[in-house]
Formats: structure tokens, sequence, C-alpha cells
């Protein structure tokens, strides 16, 4: 059963191995042309993937996944047409992993293999290449073959805004978790070598600028931190590292030399200005349902913190979030958390004006999304997640919903217990709000100085 107790890892499996077949039907509903594998793909072994792509029928390629035996267990390439184009698609994935069951062949010699299929039998005018190796592999190999045109890049989770351009090839990266989708028009011009994006420089320029204004800040900030601020320290420095990253994996947009191909990306935010699609949200909605408490619950089973029919001893309709399930409110303590309601006593009015704040209501937007039990996601809108004493997982939630006071300040019991001796943390900091409003979350849009005030509490 998906939430039987006999395991702590047996709801995280269910839950991962639901959601690896919601991406797999997503992929059927989108009829791709192709796809490439990756090592999330052998989450849940060889025989499991095979299996269910077999059963979609999706256009899974692969020139160096193989099983015990060697043979590949998808095609190494496919060759489609479009405006008159013989293209070929091929993909590789790192030759670092093993899996039990099957086995990576080396990258270079399988790459090559397929590239002279692709180019001598096939006769394909452009090459593709799904490639789950890493941005840093990526570069590399475009040096090495430059008979690839374009490589899709995935496993760095890279959110590139541009392309990047190693000889006469091109590399994208659209991100992570599908927030985004890449957008790559090309226009082949006669006689030309390699690619141009007209419109490169400037967006790179922008980008450039933002990112040494946030490292500028973080400067300030360490500057101004504290000397025996150590864990605080720590989290902004991990921040800025993050940030200088991103910064050095900017693509430096080379002038035009002779005669170039045209290449214009872009990055289509998958957001809510986007009108849902009705059988791919019916999908998810289905996968959703799966998620709860009573989905696969069944009477002979011990569930931690339900009721006989499987629903959470806790409230999902604070602050007018409303009630998915029939819910109980637990009297359990947190450990060194005590709630929200407690600190009101002594501090009213910064209760008050925390109510105002989307803090008060982070979790009821879970539940409005129906993602309140997704384990990917209830932590952040939840106090004291996975801290010790702290709710557990999203059925153990109780009166700790929502971004409290002790989210950003800490634990509050001892301060209560003596409030002169034992004081509460003032000022969390950007990397502690960046813990959950990362940039991988937020798609860089969290800015500190423009949140903060939102959040100030100053009545």
């Amino acid at each position: 059963m998906l939430w039987a107790r006999a395991s702590v890892e047996e709801p995280e499996e269910a839950q991962r191995k639901l959601k690896a077949e919601l991406l797999l039907d997503g992929s059927a509903l989108l009829d791709m042309t192709a796809l490439g594998v990756g090592d999330g793909e052998l989450a849940f072994g060889v025989d499991f993937l095979v299996r269910e792509v077999q059963q979609r029928k999706l256009p899974y390629v692969s020139a160096n996944l193989a099983n015990e035996q060697g043979k590949l267990l998808f095609p190494a390439f496919r060759v489609v047409e479009s405006s008159g184009l013989r293209i070929g698609i091929t993909s590789v994935l790192s030759d670092k992993f093993s899996f039990p069951d099957a086995q990576v062949l080396p990258v270079s010699q399988s790459l090559r293999d397929a590239l002279a299929v692709l180019k001598d039998k096939e006769k394909v005018e452009l090459v593709v290449l799904l490639s789950h190796l890493g941005l840093p592999e990526d570069k590399a190999l475009a040096k090495q073959f430059p008979s690839i045109d374009l490589i899709f890049g995935g496993h760095s989770r890279s959110h590139q805004e541009e392309p990047l351009l190693v000889g006469t090839t091109a590399i994208m990266q659209a991100g992570s978790r599908g927030k985004h989708l890449g957008e790559v028009t090309i226009e082949l011009r006669e006689g030309a070598v390699g690619w141009f994006d007209p419109e490169a420089g400037e967006r790179s320029a922008r980008q450039r600028k933002r990112f040494e204004l946030q490292l500028k800040r973080f400067e300030q900030q360490l500057e101004n931190m504290a000397p025996d601020d150590a864990q605080g320290r720590a989290r902004l420095e991990r921040v800025r590292g993050f940030t200088e990253k991103k910064l050095a994996d900017l693509a430096v947009v080379p002038e035009q030399v002779g005669i170039s191909n045209l290449l214009r990306s872009r990055k289509v935010a998958m957001d809510r200005k986007i009108a849902d699609h009705a059988p791919m949200q019916a999908l998810v909605d289905a996968a959703l349902e799966k998620m709860g408490p009573d989905a696969h619950s069944s009477s002979g089973h011990d569930h931690h913190g339900h009721d006989h029919h499987g629903h959470a001893h806790h409230d999902h309709g604070v602050h007018g979030a409303g009630r998915p399930h029939a819910a109980k409110k637990t009297t359990r303590e947190y450990g060194d958390f005590v709630g929200a309601k407690i600190c009101m006593a002594c501090h009213r009015a910064i209760y008050d004006d925390w109510m105002t704040t989307r803090h008060a209501h982070a979790y009821g937007t879970l539940v409005a999304d129906k993602r309140h039990f997704d384990l990917d996601c209830w932590s952040c809108h939840v106090t004291g997640a996975g801290k010790p004493g702290g709710p557990s997982g999203p059925y153990d939630v109780g009166t700790m919903r929502n971004v409290q006071c002790e989210a950003c300040h800490g634990p509050g019991r001892k301060h209560i217990a003596d409030p002169t001796a034992v004081d509460m943390v003032r000022n969390p900091g950007e990397a502690h709000c960046k813990s959950c409003h990362s940039d991988e979350q937020t798609d860089s849009r969290f800015v500190y100085e423009e949140y903060l005030p939102k959040v100030d509490h100053k009545p």
C-alpha cells in the first residue's frame, strides 16, 4: 500500500514511481519526435523503463545504453524529415554511471559510431545530440565532434539563457523541472559555417549585469554580518558560490565571422499565463489524487497519523485554504517548535502583521494546487519541516502549517522559557530565505531587497 507504515522509504518510492509514470504518460501525450535517456529514467531499473517505454511506444534513442550482453536497449538514433531537411537525432548519457542489469558504453566511441552512420549512410544534413552529460562534457564533445550541429543538454540542470557556441556547434539547456520550454529557430544559409544569433549579445549583457549586482550585494552582506554568525555566513557563501557559477556559465557571444547560419533561441516560462492543456491537466490531477492519504489505504493497515478512513490528522483549512480531505487537528508537540499562536501572546502586533503576508497562507497555496502531499513541495510551506522534533512528513503537519515565525527566526521554546537569556534570530538573512526561494525554484525572480519589506513585520 502506498502509505503503509511498513517502511519509511515506501511512501517516497511509491510517489517517485507515480511521478515517473506521469512523465512518461505526458511524453506520450506530447507526441515527441525523440527522447534521450538520462540517469533519472533508470531510477526504477532497466526493466521498468523498457517496459513502460514499449507500452507507450515512446521514441527513446540512446547510442550507449546497452544490456549486459552489450546490445543497445533503444535505437542508436532516429532520422526525421522537416521542411525538406534530413535531421539525425541521437543521444548519450554519461559512462560514469553504472546500473544493475545494464551497461553504459563509452561515450566517445558510441557517438563516433552513430555519427558515422548518420553522415555516411543516412546522409543527414543536420545532426542533433540529446546529451545527458552536463555542460562541461557537452563543450568537450562539441570540440571533439564538429559534425554535431546542435546539442540539447541536461543533467547539470542549468538554466542557460543563451546558446553556447563552441566551434560550429550550438549548445542549449532549458533548465530543470520543466519550468521553461526552450524554443530554437534556425535558418540555414548557402555556404554558411556555424551559427550566429544576432540578438544574443544584448540579452547576455543584461544577464551578466544582474549576476554582478547580486555578487556585489552578497559581498556587502558578508562584510556586515556578525563575526559569530557562522551558520548564516555559510549559507550566504553557498548562495554566492551558486551565483558565481551561473556567471561563469554565461555564454560568451562571439562576433560573427564570415557567413553563419542564423539561430534564434528563447526560453518560454511555463507559468500560469499559459492556459492548461486539458488532457495533460487530467493526467496531473489523476496523479495528485493518488498522492492523497486515502488513495491507496486499506482497512487492514496501520496508517501513521490517519483515522480509519486513511485521512490525515491535521487541518488543511487554515486561513481559508479549503478542506480536500476530512481532517482532525493533532495535539502533539513539535520539539522546540511552539507555533505562531504561542508567539502571539507577547508579540500580538507582529503576529497580526504576519497574518497579512503570503507566508501566513503558504500552506493554502499547496492545498489549492493539490500539492500538499507532494514530497518535493511540502517542506518549504511548513514550519520546522525535517528539523529535530518538527513535522517529519506531509501527514505530520498539524499546527506547523504555513511559514510561521519559527521558520525564519528559529525554534522558540527555549526563548519562551527564558526570554532574557535566549534570544531569537533577529535577521535570518538572504541565504536563509533562498533555502526555499532558490534561483531554481523562482527562476531568479526572488530579489531579497524587494521581497524583504513584504515580510518585515513592522506594524
